[in-house]
């Protein structure tokens, strides 16, 4: 026969509720108290890249990947602030730069006191950059009063598109004609700004024809900017991170190790610490990550040394680019010139890290 239990009728009033784990909302961290205190809401301090069993390519990389990179993004500097290598020879090139104050002066003015035709190799670089602006640039007076033709009118700001039902419709297609064939004495239209283009692909050819208009006026230059998606495909201890680049700086002529000096990744966004700017942040990290670690050239290794009072291996010498070229862990670094390399424990603050400054 079954035993009838008598239900518990005291009050649980009285009992503590149990601890509730405490997650922060994650942010990217620009500094190392607050990475430590990211990866210890998501519970992973002692992880390192190596560690993770599943990576996300460059461009789809979730909080606790990034948090395995040890990686913080200190606050940008003014631009008054940042000392420029060699500012008084890179003033000499560009005097002797054909076009280049003309392109100056466009820039400053935004007006027809230096046409376009005068800015030499800067003249496609201006188009450029006025169409990732996305401001209609004004007109030389003697284009004024003319018909002109575009294939789709811009959007001022604040001003919503039509839809293609209401643009169909008889009237609207004759108003649409009338406004096209006023486009060319309103001066108001050309002066308007418009909002700037969100495609990267636009910011990034902008970007690319910038640079190239100065190497190729640099002489003595063996190097040359790429367009190529240059793609780094690194194995890490469980898992493998894919990451490409929206262009590159390598050598002239043929390189069949696609050695790249620089890196370029153009969006058409603002980075934020918060929301969905984060994700610029988390792929450029991974894309630094993977270029350091893809770069096994002898030159451009971490040199490391042993010190008879400490078992692991010591950075002595680096470059921004290698610090993570050493495959035996991971390092902590930051933009600002502080560098943790963990001999044994992957926490920067175990009394086995050694520092460096640079």
């Amino acid at each position: 026969m079954a035993k009838r239990t008598q239900p518990d009728l005291s009050d649980s009033s009285d009992k503590a509720p149990a601890p509730k784990q405490q997650c922060l909302q994650f942010e990217i961290p620009e500094s190392i108290s607050q990475w430590k205190k990211q990866a210890e809401s998501l519970r992973v301090q002692n992880t390192s890249i190596n560690q993770m069993e599943t990576l996300q390519s460059g461009s789809r990389v979730v909080n606790e990947q990034h948090l395995s990179f040890r990686v913080v993004w200190p606050t940008c500097k003014s631009i008054k602030k940042i000392q420029i290598p060699n500012q008084a020879k890179a003033r000499e090139i560009l005097k002797k730069m054909a076009g280049f104050k003309n392109f100056l002066d466009h820039i400053a003015d935004r007006n027809d006191d230096s046409p376009r035709h005068t800015l030499g190799t800067f003249q496609l670089v201006r188009e450029a950059q006025i169409q990732a602006g996305n401001w209609m640039p004004p007109q030389p007076k003697e284009a004024q009063g003319q018909s002109q033709i575009f294939m789709s009118q811009p959007t001022p700001t604040g001003t919503r598109q039509r839809s293609m039902s209401a643009a169909s419709h008889p009237s609207a297609v004759a108003a649409s004609i009338a406004s096209l064939e006023s486009l060319g004495s309103n001066n108001d239209y050309h002066n308007q700004l418009w909002e700037r283009t969100n495609d990267g692909q636009i910011v990034n050819e902008a970007l690319l024809l910038f640079l190239r208009a100065f190497t190729i006026n640099t002489l003595g230059s063996r190097c040359s900017w790429s367009s190529e998606r240059l793609a780094f495909k690194i194995k890490y201890h469980r898992a493998e991170m894919e990451s490409r680049r929206d262009g590159y700086l390598g050598l002239c002529g043929h390189d069949k190790n696609k050695e790249a000096f620089v890196i370029l990744e153009a969006k058409g966004q603002g980075r934020t610490r918060k929301g969905a700017g984060m994700s610029v942040y988390k792929q450029e990290s991974a894309e630094m990550v993977n270029w350091i670690m893809h770069d096994e050239k002898t030159p451009r290794q971490v040199p490391l040394g042993k010190r008879s009072e400490s078992p692991g291996p010591v950075l002595k010498q680096f470059d921004l680019r290698s610090l993570l070229a050493f495959r035996g862990g991971v390092l902590f670094y930051s933009t600002r010139g502080t560098v943790y390399m963990p001999r044994e424990g992957p926490c920067p603050s175990s009394p086995k890290c050694t520092k460096s400054e640079f």
